[in-house]
């Protein structure tokens, strides 16, 4: 019983620290967006491949969550923590949208 208590623990924080890092990179798409907006055109690829790069980052953080969440054992945790993963790739994604968006805009004019 210790046993799996203390492995449902490790698992909670292998799960929390991708998790985390997957919230403060959200964090950051309005910052990007605002950018987007302001940035002088000629750096947008840069700011195109940072969007993306964040993006990933949050996939990576996804991914990381799920391999660990398939390993524990309080269903009810496990549920919780993929609703909350799955809203911070939709978070990401949107974000990606509307700085690529904010910059097409930008260029077409």
């Amino acid at each position: 019983m210790v046993r799996e208590k203390a492995l449902e623990a490790g698992l909670l924080e292998a799960v929390r620290v991708p998790y985390e890092l997957a919230q403060e990179v959200n964090k950051l798409w309005p910052t990007l967006e605002r950018l987007a907006r302001v940035c002088n055109l000629g750096t947008a690829s840069d700011l195109q491949v940072g969007a993306r790069c964040l993006e990933t980052s949050v996939w990576g953080a996804y991914h990381n969550v799920i391999i660990n969440l398939s390993s524990l054992k309080d269903e009810l945790k496990k549920v919780e923590l993929q609703m909350e993963i799955d809203a911070s790739v939709k978070v990401a994604q949107d974000g990606l949208l509307r700085v690529l968006e904010a910059l097409r805009e930008r260029q077409s004019k």
